[in-house]
């Protein structure tokens, strides 16, 4: 029980970066060949689709698949900071302060979690980065916030995943997932922080909170992927790849992000339980090559599969493993690190975006026809041949590089960085690939829409494991899921007269039932008060759960 109740100041204490870690002779060099690729790719969208979200780099033009208002600027804008672009970074950011969310500018739906991690998540990161100073900057980041608010209009306890700005709130019906439903509690505590008002981390924290104490969960730890509007699971399906991943994430990280600030160990217990209930029931070594893969699973039944989106879970685990100092996990983190990396062994050096596997223990539905040869010489095969700039394979191994200094990762990252330049390079700009196997290049093997997290994440990430590990260190900087960097909570600002009323538009549109923001009013840390009852018979629930785990 004492384990539990001391979580939080373990997780505030403990150090993710190996100490001492050596950089590569050949990392300057690389770092600056990502920079060089970055500010290729950021000149063909300021050419070409500058303030639309999107580049479409095979006709030099632009799309708009996020309701217009210029994803891309917004999920560069960290990453400019970071590469010390100041002049891109001060311009991304003038245009940014200006951005009208009131409505969309395409007319389509609002989706709520794609507008928290990058809209949201990029103004809060570039705004912090920035030390705190424009003031432009936060005023549009609440004005965001407003609108985003109305997720929870209708007094529902997990936000609508499809919203109408200007309107009538969430549109969306029940039930969502959970990736929808518990992937803004970061974003939404640092706007509290940043405003003083702690309305909107009570939205997000009541619903991170009724997911997370789910009475029935598929494993402990592990509710049901979908969810009903107040946070009951629906259905058995338990996964760590898509729709389901960033709630988990966002588990380990908002314990680090609270840490110091709070005495709740709701969140890292969860994510602790769910860690060991999948070591228990959902990781599976192949029977080829012997690689570590995460398979998701429908009322007990595996599928024995992955995809990249889960990959990330390697770096989530290695992080959470030596912030609770559980070398059991950083090993298993390490492992499927390095199964993901192996999936990059294809024609192109890219990974595809999903694969299947024969399971060791025999379990499995055999290896389709065609695919025998591949599958002995890979230890997988490809059942989605497509490189879509997913950043998570990339993630992980930047987090096992800071964790354990082991020169392959960034090995893996310098050949990573040479096969975008090979292959994605477009008409203008990168793009996405239509075939990873493919081993020579070909514009028809090519697709036309450079995603936003292209900015954020994947030029990010390979940057940062040739930097030097002092920059934004994970020992002092959280990611949000869109790999914007923030810092751990500290005081909460005084809230200001726009800050101390409601969040929800002012164009009436339907607005959450809330109460005003207030500041902390002994002027110290962040506070949310806990209830002493909830907080007691979290711990001794998880306690329960966990002592039989471990």
């Amino acid at each position: 029980m004492i384990f539990f109740l001391l979580l939080p100041l373990l997780v505030a204490g403990a150090q993710v970066q190996k100490a001492g870690l050596k950089l590569p002779d050949d990392a300057a060099a690389n770092k600056e060949l990502v920079h060089k690729t970055f500010l290729e790719a950021y000149g063909a969208y300021k050419q070409y689709a500058f303030g639309h979200d999107d580049l479409a780099p095979k006709t030099r033009g632009a799309v708009d698949p996020r309701n217009g208002w210029g994803a891309s600027l917004f999920d560069a804008m960290p990453t400019l900071f970071i590469m010390g672009e100041k002049e891109l970074f001060d311009e991304a950011a003038a245009f940014a302060a200006k951005v009208d969310f009131s409505k969309s500018k395409t007319g389509a739906g609002v989706s709520f979690f794609e507008t928290t991690i990058r809209y949201l998540g990029g103004i809060l990161s570039a705004y912090e980065l920035g030390n705190k100073t424009d003031a432009a900057l936060l005023a549009n980041a609440q004005h965001l916030g407003d609108q985003l608010a109305t997720a929870w209009a209708g007094g529902q306890t997990v936000p609508g995943s499809n919203l109408y700005f200007g309107s009538a709130g969430s549109t969306a019906p029940p039930p969502s997932n959970l990736a929808e439903a518990g992937t803004n509690v970061i974003e939404f505590a640092k706007l509290a922080q940043f405003t003083g008002n702690e309305t909107y981390l009570r939205l997000a924290e009541g619903a991170m909170r009724a997911i997370a104490t789910n009475p029935s969960p598929v494993y402990p730890g592990l509710p049901p992927l979908n969810l009903d509007r107040n946070g009951k699971g629906v259905g058995a399906t338990v996964t760590w790849g898509g729709a389901y991943d960033s709630y988990l994430e966002y588990l380990l990280k908002y314990g680090r992000l609270t840490a110091t600030t709070r005495t709740d160990p709701l969140w890292t217990t969860t994510w602790l339980a769910a860690v060991d209930s999948s070591i228990a029931h959902l990781i599976t070594t192949t029977s080829k090559k012997n690689l570590t893969f995460l398979t998701s699973s429908n009322g007990g039944i595996l599928d024995y599969s992955m995809g990249d989106l889960a990959c990330f879970a390697g770096g989530n685990w290695i992080m959470g493993g030596k912030l609770l100092g559980r070398d059991d996990i950083v090993d298993m983190g390490l492992r499927i690190t390095d199964g993901c990396m192996a999936t990059y062994n294809t024609a192109s050096g890219l990974g595809p975006d999903g694969w299947a596997f024969e399971p060791a223990n025999g379990q499995g539905s055999g290896v389709p026809p065609g695919q025998q040869q591949f599958y002995d010489d890979h230890g997988f095969w490809i059942t989605s041949a497509g490189y879509y700039v997913r950043p998570e394979v990339f993630e992980s191994a930047f987090y096992a590089f800071r964790a354990t200094g082991d020169p392959k990762y960034t090995t893996f990252a310098a050949n990573g960085i040479r096969a975008i330049r090979s292959y994605l390079n477009s008409t203008v700009g990168y793009t996405t690939l239509r075939d990873v196997n493919q081993g020579k290049w070909s514009l028809d093997n090519q697709g036309n829409d450079l995603e936003s997290f292209f900015f954020a994440e994947v030029m990010k990430y390979l940057y940062l494991i040739f930097d030097d590990p002092a920059h934004i260190s994970l020992d002092e900087w959280v990611f949000n899921t869109e790999a914007h960097p923030l810092r751990p909570l500290g005081e909460f600002a005084a809230p200001s007269p726009s800050s101390s009323s409601s969040p929800g538009p002012s164009n009436g549109g339907s607005s959450a039932d809330t109460s005003g923001g207030k500041g902390n009013e002994d002027g110290g840390g962040f506070q949310i008060a806990v209830p002493v009852g909830i907080w007691i018979l979290a711990c001794v629930s998880f306690a329960g759960v966990l002592s039989s785990l471990l």
